[in-house]
C-alpha cells in the first residue's frame, strides 16, 4: 500500500501543470491505474520468489516462471502449468484439431487394451515382458510426441500422418497374433488341403504366432530404419495388390481410388456368388445344366468387361453422377469450370464408355448364356479342352512374339534387318499418310479373336467344368468351391480383356506344370491358372527390381576399375582402354530399359 500510495502521489503531483486540460488528464488516469495493478501483482510475487528461492534456483536458468498455460479439467476449473512454449513443444506435439485428440485418445485406449490381452495369454516370460511393455509404451508415447522427421516419412518437415503409423501397426499386429492364438486353440479347427499343403491347421496357426510375436518383438529396431511404410502408403499399396493380383485390377492412384476399386470388386463378387450358389447347390447331370448357372455365366462375363474397361480413379465418375442426379447444386460450379474445357471432354468420354458398355454387355451376356446353356462343354470334354489350349497357345504366341520380333529392327538380334517391313522404310522422308500393312491387319484381328473369343469360351468350359464337379463332389465346401471359381474367373476374364500380353505364357506354363509333371497335386485348371498367373506376376516384378539392383552396382563397379586402369600402371606395362560393347541382360528387348556397360579390351605394350 505504501508502494502504491507513493507512487499515486508522485504521479499525482506530476500531473499538477497539465491538470486543465481533460484529454490529458484521463490519460493520466488510465496510466496511474495500470501503474497501481502492476505494483499490486509484483508485491506478493516477490515474496513467492523469496519463499522458493531455495528450491527454484536451478530452474530460474532454464525457463521464465512468469508463462504458464491454462489447463482446463473441467468448465469453469483449471490448473497453471508453468512451461515456455519452447519446453512444451520440446515435450508435447501441438494439436489444435479436436478429431486429432479424440483420434489420438483411442488409440491409446486401443494399444492398452489389446496389449494387456496379449500380456494375459501368457506369450511373454521373464524379460520379454519388459521388451513388450516398452515396444507398447513407444507406441503410446509417439502418439503425444512423435519423431520428426521420422525415417519412413516420406516428405520433409512435420508430417501428421506418421504419428499414428506406429499404434496402428501395433493394434493389427496384436489383433492377428489374438486371431492366430483362438484358431490354434480351437477344438475343430477346419483344415483344408490345397497343392498338398494343410492349411489352417493348429500346428500351422501355431507358428504363424510365434513368428508375429517375434516380429512384434522387434518393432523399436524396424521402427527406427524406417521399414514400416507410412500407414496410408501402406493400406494404399496392400489394397491395390489385393484389386491386382486377387480381382485382375489395375493399378490406383490413392486410397480413395484402392478402396473404391476393391470395393466395386467385392460387389461384384457377392453378386455372383449368390447367383452361383443357388445353382450348384443341387447335382445336376452331364445332359442338362441348369439356366441359373448359364445366367451365372453371362453376367460373369459382361461384369469383367465391364469393370475392365473402367478406371480405377472415381472422380470423374462420381463428378458425372453429380451432376445427372444433382444439377441445380453444381449449376455454380460448371460456371466456374465454363472456361475450361477438360472436365466436360472427360464426362462426355465417360458417357460414351457407359452407352457403349451398356449394348455389349447386354450383347455378350446373351451370347455368353446361348454358349453356356448348351452341353457342348460337358459333353466335348476333354477334347475341346486340349484344342482351346492348343490354339490359344499357338495364336499367342505368334500374336505377342513372332510378329513383333518380325517386325523389330534387328530381329532376335542376328538379322540385319526387320523381315516384316512397312511401305515407307525405304525412304527418306515420308510425305503421305502410312500405308496399314496386312501384317498389321493380322496382329489387330489376332488380338481381337484372342481377347474377345478365344479366352472367354477357354475360361466358361473351364468354369463349367468346375461347377459340374463342386455340384456333386465339394472339395473345400460348397461357399469356399464357388468363391474362388468366382475369383479365378473374374481375375482371368478381366487379365483377358485388358492385358493378354503374358497369357499366353501362363498357359502354356500351367498345362505344362500341372496336366504332365504334377498332375498329382492339381486342383483344378481353373484354379491353377490362377495361381500361376499370380506368381508369374510377382516373378517378373522380381526379376524386373533385381535387375535394375544389378546393373546399378555394376556401373559403380566399372566406374571404379575405370579409375583404376587410367591411373595405376602395374609391371611397367601400360593398360589402354580400346572398346566399349554393349552386354545384353538377360531378359533381352524385354526389359524396360538398357545399360550400356564398358567392357574393356587390354591391350599391353611396353
Amino acid at each position: 500500500e505504501m508502494q502504491v500510495s507513493s507512487s499515486s502521489t508522485t504521479t499525482s503531483e506530476s500531473q499538477d501543470p497539465s491538470s486543465g486540460d481533460p484529454a490529458v488528464s484521463a490519460l493520466q488516469q488510465q496510466l496511474l491505474l495500470m501503474v497501481a495493478r502492476r505494483t499490486q501483482s509484483e508485491t506478493p510475487r516477490h515474496v513467492s520468489q523469496d519463499l522458493e528461492a531455495s528450491s527454484c534456483s536451478s530452474t530460474q536458468g532454464k525457463f521464465n516462471r512468469e508463462q504458464f498455460y491454462k489447463f482446463i479439467i473441467f468448465p469453469g476449473k483449471w490448473i497453471k502449468v508453468w512451461y515456455d512454449r519452447l519446453t512444451l513443444l520440446a515435450l508435447l506435439d501441438r494439436t489444435e484439431d479436436i478429431k486429432e485428440n479424440v483420434l489420438a485418445i483411442l488409440l491409446i485406449v486401443l494399444v492398452s487394451l489389446l496389449g494387456f490381452l496379449t500380456l494375459s495369454q501368457g506369450f511373454c516370460k521373464d524379460m520379454w515382458v519388459l521388451l513388450f511393455c516398452l515396444v507398447m509404451a513407444s507406441c503410446q508415447y509417439s502418439l503425444l510426441k512423435s519423431v520428426q522427421p521420422d525415417p519412413a516419412s516420406p516428405i520433409h518437415g512435420h508430417n501428421q500422418i506418421i504419428t499414428y503409423s506406429r499404434p496402428i501397426y501395433f493394434c493389427v499386429l496384436c489383433g492377428l497374433i489374438l486371431l492366430l492364438d483362438t484358431g490354434a486353440k480351437a477344438r475343430h479347427p477346419p483344415s483344408y488341403i490345397v497343392y498338398g499343403l494343410k492349411l489352417f491347421s493348429p500346428v500351422f496357426l501355431q507358428s504363424a504366432r510365434d513368428y508375429l510375436i517375434v516380429f512384434l518383438y522387434c518393432f523399436p529396431a524396424i521402427s527406427l530404419l524406417g521399414l514400416f511404410p507410412q500407414i496410408n502408403t501402406f493400406c494404399t499399396y496392400l489394397l491395390e495388390q489385393i484389386d491386382m493380383l486377387f480381382f485382375g485390377g489395375s493399378a490406383v492412384s490413392g486410397i480413395t481410388s484402392a478402396v473404391y476399386s476393391v470395393a466395386r470388386s467385392i460387389l461384384a463378387a457377392a453378386l455372383l456368388h449368390a447367383v452361383c450358389f443357388s445353382a450348384v447347390k443341387e447335382p445336376w447331370s452331364m445332359q442338362h445344366i441348369p439356366a441359373l448357372f448359364s445366367a451365372f455365366c453371362g453376367l460373369l462375363v459382361a461384369l469383367s468387361y465391364h469393370l475392365s474397361r473402367q478406371s480405377s480413379d472415381p472422380s470423374v465418375l462420381m463428378s458425372f453422377i453429380q451432376c445427372r442426379l444433382f444439377p441445380k447444386f453444381l449449376h455454380q460450379n460448371l460456371e466456374e469450370s465454363a472456361a475450361d474445357p477438360l472436365p466436360k471432354k472427360m464426362k462426355d468420354s465417360v458417357t460414351d464408355v457407359l452407352k457403349w458398355d451398356l449394348i455389349v454387355c447386354a450383347v455378350v451376356a446373351v451370347l455368353s448364356f446361348a454358349v453356356s446353356a448348351s452341353t457342348v462343354f460337358l459333353s466335348l470334354r476333354p477334347f475341346l479342352s486340349i484344342v482351346l489350349f492348343a490354339l490359344a497357345g499357338a495364336v499367342g504366341f505368334v500374336t505377342h512374339y513372332v510378329l513383333p520380333q518380325l517386325r523389330k529392327h534387328h530381329p532376335w538380334m542376328w538379322i540385319s534387318h526387320p523381315i516384316l517391313k512397312n511401305k515407307e522404310y525405304h525412304q527418306r522422308e515420308v510425305r503421305d499418310v502410312a500405308h496399314l500393312m496386312w501384317f498389321e491387319r493380322l496382329y489387330v484381328w489376332l488380338q481381337c479373336f484372342e481377347k474377345y473369343i478365344l479366352y472367354p469360351a477357354l475360361i466358361l468350359n473351364a468354369l463349367t467344368i468346375d461347377a459340374f464337379l463342386i455340384s456333386n463332389h465339394r472339395r473345400l465346401g460348397t461357399h469356399w468351391d464357388i468363391f474362388l471359381m468366382i475369383i479365378a474367373g473374374m481375375k482371368l476374364l478381366r487379365t483377358s480383356f485388358c492385358n493378354p500380353v503374358y497369357q499366353f505364357i501362363n498357359l502354356s506354363f500351367t498345362v505344362i506344370f500341372f496336366h504332365f509333371d504334377y498332375k498329382d497335386i492339381s486342383e483344378s485348371f481353373l484354379l491353377d491358372f490362377f495361381m500361376v498367373s499370380i506368381l508369374f506376376s510377382k516373378a517378373s516384378e522380381l526379376a524386373i527390381h533385381f535387375n535394375i539392383l544389378k546393373g546399378a552396382v555394376l556401373i559403380k563397379c566399372f566406374k571404379s576399375l575405370k579409375l583404376i586402369l587410367y591411373k595405376k600402371i602395374m609391371g611397367g606395362y601400360e593398360i589402354e582402354l580400346c572398346m566399349y560393347v554393349k552386354l545384353l541382360l538377360p531378359f533381352g528387348e524385354n526389359c524396360p530399359w538398357n545399360v550400356s556397360m564398358p567392357c574393356y579390351l587390354l591391350k599391353i605394350t611396353n
